[in-house]
């Protein structure tokens, strides 16, 4: 509601500069949400696409790779020195095997590639067919130690002790390993126990899923900055369930080189799995967090490798999408530039096309007020003035419609003189409750005629101009007299005043105005020819309706109650007012009458008493 008030308030060139400049706004905000929609889906889309194309080329290689550690443990396993070690049951034996194999002493595997051995071996191991360990040979940091089968987890069982197993492990210090468990056989084909050779889940794996490695090969250069790297990868699971709040919090094993910024650090990362994780830790994740696309499935679920991922390990692709927005952004911002122009270019524009539209509004609305005023010529010349009237618009037809209603309004004014008041209140009352042309009621009135006397032989000798315009002079003292007494003109008559008087006190209103139209007339013209009249006064029941034809009408009085006073009037001497014995009894004041011998009048057969109003100011009272 205050909205509207205020909108109605506003004019309406002010409106029209806001009906234009919202349009705009709408569509310059439509616009670009649409392309921002549009745009963000197309990036998402095609990010999601590359995720997944990405996961698909490591997947063969991570398949080719592990294939190829199989082949190599086989070979480790069939080497003589694994079965002597075993019936040895000598640790020592194991560690000196088995540190030519995982590296050097001092070196770190990572800088190396000894011979057809993998370059990424990390643990080695001989396992008795009851799962307990001979000892561990695991490459820490650049060093690489020895240890006794009593401070190591114990290794998983395989499924099919007979054929060799690709597996992962988590050791006690949460690092996690790949495992390759092959079958030690002595010379009968008896299982003397296991080899088992680990390739450790870290940023190096997370690397060559990335594909930094190969990046960093190709271009002999150091790593991106996390700031142009725009594919990460994050390698993580689930520790086990916390004893007293069931949930499984999230372990990042391994984040890409390109990860080390802050957003994508391995406590972010880990904060943003466990809140998506609480629900289902083992359900595949893809979203869209902070610009970053994430893409997440089991390891080696994608791929036809028989990899038996025990531990669950996680694989999240992370894809920065600001990159491909770039030029989203620039054309969202051309277009909120162009969108802001063309706010400046509507503001500009309505106020252009609300100018031949406001002014002439205005121009009608200062006419109307003008009319409610009564200056209809004031309004009637600014309409006529105004060059749009005769436009073929729809303001050129109010302004046309306007200009009509103006001049019907000044004809109806004009009209409005030759009309007493009795007929405009019947004129109205029939167009307010539709009583009809033909409509006549039955009431008492006091008639009141005035006749000039010799008018006529006054107007033979004089010229009509002169007689028109004296005649109008004794009419309109005689009806501004009339109407100050609260009587009404119902008409003239030639030289005749035909008027009558409602009321309790119609009588004495009616006499005293006989009184001072007789008083005035002296004291104006001085008994000037043309200018002394006589007056006759009567009461009664009469009709009183509208007379004549359908094209021609005309409300008035109709009865012997007109007849008798006019024939009264006809009786009076010059500044004579004759009353009915019906009015002087109405008068009710003896003093002011002095009765005269009845007298015969047309249509009456007994001859009528008549009362003659003296002339005393008395009598007006």
């Amino acid at each position: 509601m205050l909205l509207s008030n205020r909108m109605n308030n506003l004019s309406i060139r002010n409106k029209l500069r806001l009906f234009t400049l919202g349009t705009c706004l709408v569509l310059t905000a439509f616009f670009l949400g649409s392309v921002w929609k549009s745009t963000n889906s197309a990036v998402q889309t095609d990010v999601q696409q590359e995720l997944n194309e990405e996961l698909l080329q490591f997947n063969t290689a991570e398949q080719n790779r592990l294939g190829e550690n199989l082949l190599a443990g086989k070979d480790v396993a069939d080497s003589a020195p694994a079965p002597d070690i075993l019936n040895s049951r000598d640790p020592a034996k194991l560690c000196d095997w088995a540190r030519h194999l995982v590296g050097q002493s001092g070196l770190s595997p990572r800088h190396r590639a000894a011979g057809d051995q993998p370059a990424d071996l990390d643990l080695v191991s001989l396992v008795y067919p009851d799962g307990t360990p001979l000892g561990f040979v695991l490459s820490r940091g650049k060093s690489i130690v020895c240890e006794s089968r009593r401070t190591e987890a114990p290794f998983p069982l395989p499924k099919d002790r007979t054929k060799p197993e690709l597996t992962d492990w988590e050791a006690r210090d949460g690092n996690l390993y790949e495992l390759v468990q092959v079958p030690v056989l002595d010379a009968s084909a008896h299982e003397l126990g296991r080899l088992v050779i680990g390739f450790q889940i870290d940023g190096r794996l997370a690397d060559r899923i990335a594909g930094t490695e190969k990046r960093q090969a190709k271009s002999g250069a150091q790593s991106k900055p996390a700031s142009q790297q725009t594919l990460q990868v994050a390698l993580w699971h689930l520790d086990d369930p916390d004893p007293q709040t069931g949930l499984q919090q999230p372990h990042i094993l391994a984040v890409s080189d390109g990860g080390s910024s802050t957003l994508l650090s391995p406590g972010s990362l880990k904060t943003l799995f466990a809140g998506r994780e609480k629900k289902d830790p083992f359900e595949t994740a893809d979203f869209t967090w902070k610009g970053y696309r994430f893409l997440t499935e089991r390891f080696g679920e994608s791929s036809t490798m028989l990899f038996d991922n025990r531990e669950h390990v996680r694989l999240t692709v992370i894809q920065d999408t600001r990159p491909k927005l770039v030029v989203f952004h620039r054309l969202e911002w051309f277009m909120a530039l162009l969108g802001a122009l063309g706010m400046l270019l509507g503001v500009f524009v309505g106020s252009f096309l609300s100018r031949p539209i406001a002014e002439p509004l205005i121009g009608l609305a200062s006419a109307a007020e003008s009319i409610a005023e009564g200056n209809l010529d004031s309004a009637h010349t600014m309409i006529s003035g105004d060059e749009r009237r005769d436009a073929k618009d729809e303001i050129g037809m109010l302004e046309r419609s306007f200009l009509r209603m103006v001049r019907g309004l000044k004809e109806r004014l004009a009209m409005s003189t030759f009309l007493s008041q009795a007929t405009y209140e019947h004129i109205c009352s029939d167009a307010l409750d539709g009583a009809g042309a033909d409509a006549a009621v039955r009431t008492s009135l006091a008639v009141l005629f005035s006749d000039v006397r010799g008018f006529t032989s006054f107007s033979e000798t004089e010229p009509p101009e002169a007689v028109i315009a004296l005649l109008n002079q004794v009419l309109s003292l005689q009806a501004g007299i009339v109407e100050h007494r609260n009587g009404d003109i119902n008409k003239f008559i030639g030289d005749a005043v035909f008027a009558w008087f409602a009321g309790d006190d119609r009588c004495r209103r009616a006499v005293a105005a006989a009184q001072e139209i007789v008083a005035a007339l002296n004291a104006q013209f001085a008994g000037r020819p043309g200018t002394q009249v006589g007056i006759g006064i009567h009461v009664g029941e009469l009709v009183v309706g509208s007379v004549g034809s359908n094209d021609r009408r005309d409300y008035t009085a109709i009865g012997s109650v007109v007849n008798k006073a006019a024939r009264l009037c006809s009786h009076a001497e010059v500044g004579q007012v004759l009353l009915s014995a019906e009015a002087a009894a109405e008068f009710n004041d003896d003093a002011a009458l002095t009765p005269l011998a009845p007298i015969s009048l047309k249509g009456i057969t007994d001859p009528v008493p008549v009362f003659e109003v003296t002339r005393p100011a008395t009598a007006a009272t």
